[in-house]
C-alpha cells in the first residue's frame, strides 16, 4: 500500500519506512501509480517530498515504478524553498541574515540531491571571536564561511563592526531529518540575478559601480548554501571560562536539564520552543514528533560566493573591479636592501582609518601607526615604539593627500588633509624633498614600505575608491619638485582646501641674494598668504 499526506499533518517514520495511519489527512492508495495521481493534488506538496522520496527508496517497488514520481518532484517549483535556493547574508558580525529572494535554481536535469537522515547529532566547538560564536551558533561551520572572498572581505569592513577576541563554546544539538548535498553544477542563477550585477557594472563611475554591487550583495545575499542539513536544532553558547567551570556538573549543557549559566545564550531552530522552555528537558523535546512544516536549515556546512553561481565573463568583470578599487602611490617603491625588511598593508585596503599616529625622532621617521574603526588595537610599522604626534579622523573623514618629504636614507616628514579640508601638522624633521601622494577619487587606506636601521625608508600609499566625500573627486596634477632639501615646510592646503573654484590671482616674490618670500593671492578666499 502506497501512502500520501494529503494535509499539513505529517506522517510518523516508524521501522522501515511504513507510516501510521490513524489520524486524519491521509490517502492510502494501493500502488505507485495512484501515488504519483494523488500527490499533485495534495495541499502539502513541499512538506510531503521528503516521505514520499522515502517511500520511493525503501518499497520493493521502487525499481520498477519510479521514474515519473521522481520527475515529478524534481520540476516542482516548490523544491526550490525546500532546500533553501537563497542567497544569505554575511557581512553582519551578529550573524546570517537570509535573503528573501531565490538566487538560484536547479538544473532540469538533477535528481534530487536529498538524503533522508534521521539522525540526532551532538557538536562542541570552541570559537575565538565573538563573530565566529555567532555564525556557529547558528549553525555554521567556520569552515562555510568564505569571508575571505574579496567583495565579501570588503562587506565586512564596511561595517566598521569591531570583532572582540573572546573564546566562546558552543553545544550543537541536532535532529538531522534531510541532508541536502548540491554541487555549484548542479545550480544555475535566475536571471533577475544575472541582470542586477550586469546593470550595476555598468554604471560610470568607480564608485557607482562599486555601490551598485554592494546593493546587489545587501539584497541577494553573499553566499548560497550547497551543503546542509534540514531538521530541528537546540544550540547553546556560553564563555570557554564559564562553560570548563561547569564540567563537574553533569546536567550543564546536558540532555536532562536545560541547565545553565545566566551568560549563556540558547536558541531553537525548528520545532516548538515553548514545548522545551515548558518540560525542561532536552532530550524528550528532541525525541518529540515535529511536522515537516516546522523543520529548518539548521546546520550549513557547505557555502560558496554568490558570484560562482555567475558566467565566467561576469566573475572576471567583477573581480577585475575590485581589484581596480584598490590603487598603489607611488606605483612601486625601492628595493630592499641588506638589513631591511618590508611592511604591507594590503590586507586593510577595505578597512576605514581613525587616525594616524608617527614617531619622528630626529632627522627621520621611525614610526608609523594606523588606528581603523574596526581593529581593537593599532597596525604599527617601523620601529615599534610609542608614537609622539596623532593626526585623529572624524567619522565620514577620509585622507586624500599626503605630502611626503624624503631623501636617500629615509622618511623625513609628513603632513596629510582630509575631505573636510583639514590639514595635519607637518610631522618630522625640514630634510628631504617634497612630493604629493594621492589617487583621484581615493581615500588613504594603509601603507607599505622598507624599514631600513629603523626608520622608515621608503614609503608607499593605499587608497581605496569606494568611497565617497567632498574632496574625493577633481583631478589634482602635481609638478616635480625643484630646489635645495633644507628650510621650513609650507603648505597652504589648510586655506585652498579642496576648492575647484580657487585660483591664484597674484604672485609676489620677495628676494635679494636670495628669495626671501612668497605672497600668494586668491580669488575665492580673498586672502594673502606670506611665507
Amino acid at each position: 500500500m502506497w501512502r500520501v499526506a494529503t494535509s499539513w499533518h505529517q506522517p510518523r517514520p516508524h521501522l522501515n519506512a511504513t507510516w501510521i495511519l490513524d489520524e486524519p489527512g491521509f490517502a492510502v492508495v494501493a500502488n505507485l501509480k495512484a501515488a504519483v495521481e494523488v500527490w499533485p493534488k495534495c495541499s502539502t506538496k513541499v512538506a510531503t517530498i521528503a516521505y514520499i522520496h522515502q517511500v520511493v527508496q525503501t518499497d520493493l517497488w521502487r525499481q520498477h515504478h519510479t521514474a515519473k514520481l521522481r520527475k515529478l518532484l524534481e520540476n516542482h517549483s516548490s523544491l526550490t524553498k525546500d532546500v533553501n535556493l537563497f542567497g544569505v547574508r554575511i557581512d553582519s558580525n551578529d550573524g546570517p541574515r537570509r535573503s528573501t529572494r531565490q538566487a538560484a535554481q536547479c538544473t532540469p536535469t538533477l535528481q534530487l540531491p536529498i538524503k533522508e537522515m534521521n539522525n540526532i547529532d551532538s557538536e562542541v566547538i570552541t570559537t575565538e571571536n565573538v563573530r565566529g560564536a555567532n555564525y556557529v551558533h547558528k549553525g555554521w561551520l567556520i569552515s562555510a564561511l568564505p569571508d575571505r572572498y574579496p567583495w565579501i572581505f570588503s562587506r565586512i569592513a564596511r561595517n566598521n563592526q569591531v570583532n572582540p577576541i573572546t573564546r566562546s563554546i558552543t553545544k550543537y544539538l541536532i535532529v538531522q531529518k534531510i541532508r541536502v548535498d548540491l554541487s555549484i553544477d548542479d545550480l544555475t542563477p535566475v536571471p533577475a540575478l544575472e541582470n542586477a550585477f550586469r546593470e550595476a557594472l555598468e554604471q560610470p563611475t568607480l564608485f557607482e559601480k562599486s555601490q551598485a554591487i554592494y546593493q546587489v550583495f545587501e539584497h541577494w545575499g553573499d553566499v548560497i548554501p550547497l551543503i546542509f542539513d534540514i531538521g530541528i536544532s537546540l544550540a547553546v553558547t556560553d564563555s570557554e571560562e564559564v562553560v570548563k567551570s561547569n564540567l563537574n556538573n553533569r546536567s550543564y549543557l546536558g540532555l536532562h536539564q536545560l541547565s545553565m549559566s545566566a551568560s549563556a545564550r540558547v536558541s531553537t531552530q525548528g520545532g516548538d520552543p515553548t514545548i522545551l522552555q515548558t518540560e525542561d528537558n532536552i532530550q524528550a523535546w528532541l525525541g518529540k514528533l515535529v511536522p515537516a512544516y516546522q523543520w529548518e536549515q539548521v546546520r550549513i556546512v557547505k557555502a560558496v560566493p554568490l558570484t560562482r553561481l555567475l558566467n565566467n565573463g561576469l566573475q572576471s568583470q567583477l573581480a577585475n573591479l575590485h581589484q581596480s578599487l584598490t590603487t598603489y602611490c607611488p606605483t612601486t617603491t625601492n628595493s630592499i636592501t641588506l638589513g631591511g625588511t618590508s611592511f604591507d598593508g594590503s590586507s586593510h585596503a577595505s578597512k576605514t582609518i581613525s587616525s594616524v599616529s608617527v614617531l619622528s625622532d630626529g632627522p627621520y621617521i621611525k614610526t608609523l601607526s594606523v588606528e581603523y574603526t574596526t581593529e581593537l588595537s593599532p597596525v604599527k610599522y617601523g620601529d615599534i615604539q610609542n608614537t609622539n604626534n596623532e593626526f585623529e579622523l572624524k567619522d565620514g573623514e577620509y585622507i586624500t593627500d599626503i605630502m611626503v618629504s624624503k631623501d636617500q636614507i629615509g622618511v623625513c616628514g609628513i603632513q596629510m588633509c582630509t575631505t573636510s579640508g583639514k590639514t595635519s601638522r607637518y610631522f618630522g624633521s625640514d630634510s628631504g624633498s617634497p612630493i604629493i601622494m594621492r589617487s583621484t577619487g581615493g581615500c588613504l587606506a594603509g601603507f607599505t614600505g622598507i624599514v631600513q636601521a629603523d626608520k622608515i625608508h621608503d614609503l608607499q600609499t593605499i587608497w581605496r575608491h569606494d568611497v565617497i566625500g567632498s574632496g574625493l573627486g577633481g583631478e589634482r596634477v602635481f609638478s616635480q619638485y625643484y630646489g635645495g632639501v633644507a628650510g621650513t615646510p609650507f603648505s597652504d592646503w589648510p586655506l585652498v582646501q579642496h576648492s575647484d573654484s580657487a585660483h591664484i590671482k597674484k604672485i609676489r616674490v620677495k628676494c635679494g641674494t636670495y628669495i626671501d618670500g612668497i605672497q600668494a593671492g586668491y580669488v575665492l578666499f580673498l586672502l594673502r598668504l606670506v611665507h
